[in-house]
């Protein structure tokens, strides 16, 4: 079984609110010997909302208002390839969870 951990992006989407969403990058995710992946920082995210102690008070404000978030790792990639994209995308001021200026420029 291969548990070796590999890069990826995720997004985590407000489907109440117009798809509003927040972006992140990570080295968390795991192969399964299944062939799925496991990706521990999503699972973080979750285990932050529910316990109402998420860094980032607007998604933890939704999440308490019982809005529909979904989680979904979107690219699997090299670590440069990742952090590259997560702060363009994050520039790109699409991800209105994201805090500009949180993330370091590469």
């Amino acid at each position: 079984m291969n548990n070796k951990m590999i890069y990826g992006l995720y997004v985590i989407i407000n489907t109440s609110k117009d798809n509003k969403s927040y972006i992140g990058y990570t080295s968390q995710i795991k192969r399964l010997s299944n062939g799925k992946i496991s990706n521990n920082r999503i699972s973080q995210h979750k285990r932050e909302l529910k316990q109402g102690k998420h860094s980032n008070k607007n998604l933890q404000i939704d999440y308490n208002n019982k809005d529909i978030l979904v989680f979904k790792t979107i690219l699997l990639g090299s670590q440069k390839q990742c952090k590259q994209l997560e702060y363009k995308l994050i520039k790109s001021g699409l991800y209105e969870y994201n805090i500009i200026g949180k993330t370091k420029h590469i």
